[in-house]
């Protein structure tokens, strides 16, 4: 918690924005190509994104944040409450209780599970990539500074390279080896609701993220993607039906044409976050062990990029990208 803390400082969120943005840009670059080179169905739109604030005071500092991000090479273009509701329709509801918006047009979404889906299908399918599923892991067996092998229940398998990118139980299969990540789990929320039929605009179109709330709205084919709330430290990914109460509530006060929530698909998930909201990605001291982890809820904007950085880093030449800034022990 004192690591976030000492994260929050002007000087240190500017840094690690600055670090965040162009990882981000260089992985939305990856994701194009490999969409330009591949057939994947996952729901993909470019309808762009718009933070409303509801306060003045969040609005005037959004403002500012914006001026910053354009500086860093973002779209940004501030909107008052009229722009906002004609931009997004959906938001008629909500007029004369909102101050204005920042809406990025670059922006883009889809569904991530179905890009996994699709991704893995290409691998098999197309390149004869062996997936080796429901494998209980159990350690990695190292020796001479190196990984020779993971052991599982039906086996161990051997490698000349590994990536540890399991999430929060990357910790745990690392510890032994002396490797000590700062992973902290962010338990975050959703709710997945159909649009209804004939009500376009009864839910948004764009990405819309309620700022005070703290809830993002994102279109995904038929239906609205809901994601709101982190419960920091959380121990298990179940759902708490009390969390999910209120984030209905909020949304029924802010799209009230929206689909029957009580029928709304659920999750609850722990994100692996660090505590300046940057993954780490790099090399270890095992020279053929790499990692990949730790995106928190930045996990599907930053996954081709990171991927990008692995592959360099596999094939032992030059990064793409400068990945100093997310190299194991610069980030806490």
């Amino acid at each position: 918690l004192l690591n976030f803390l000492l994260a929050c400082s002007p000087g240190t969120f500017q840094k690690h924005t600055a670090e965040l943005a162009m990882l981000a840009g260089f992985s939305r670059t990856a994701m194009h190509d490999l969409m330009q080179a591949e057939a994947l169905d996952f729901d993909f739109n470019r309808f762009g994104k718009l933070v409303i604030h509801r306060d003045r005071q969040s609005f005037e500092n959004a403002v500012a944040l914006a001026a910053y991000q354009k500086e860093l090479g973002a779209e940004q273009d501030v909107l008052d409450d009229e722009a906002c509701i004609a931009l997004e329709p959906s938001l008629t509801g909500l007029k004369g209780q909102f101050s204005g918006g920042v809406f990025t047009p670059s922006e883009e979404a889809g569904d991530c599970r179905k890009f996994c889906e699709a991704l893995d299908t290409l691998l098999q399918e197309k390149y004869g990539v062996t997936r080796l599923y429901h494998h209980k892991i159990g350690a990695l067996r190292a020796e001479q500074g190196r990984v020779r092998a993971v052991s599982t229940d039906r086996g161990n398998v051997e490698a000349d390279h590994f990536v540890m990118t399991a999430g929060l139980a990357s910790r745990e299969l690392l510890r032994p080896l002396g490797i000590s990540l700062p992973l902290c789990a962010l338990k975050g929320y959703s709710l997945t609701v159909s649009v209804p039929d004939g009500a376009e605009t009864a839910a948004p179109k764009i990405s819309v993220t309620d700022s005070q709330n703290k809830i993002v709205y994102a279109r995904l084919g038929g239906t609205v993607r809901i994601a709101a709330m982190v419960d920091i430290g959380a121990s298990d990914a179940a759902v708490n039906p009390r969390r999910l109460d209120t984030l209905k509530k909020q949304v029924r006060s802010t799209f009230p044409r929206l689909a029957d929530l009580d029928h709304a698909q659920s999750w609850a998930g722990l994100r692996p976050a660090t505590a300046q909201g940057k993954p780490i990605i790099g090399k270890t001291p095992y020279r053929n062990l790499s990692l990949n982890v730790g995106h928190g809820a930045l996990g599907f904007t930053l996954a081709c990029g990171s991927a990008r950085l692995i592959r360099d880093f596999i094939d032992e030449r030059p990064a793409a990208l400068d990945a100093t800034p997310f190299a194991l022990g610069t980030v806490h």
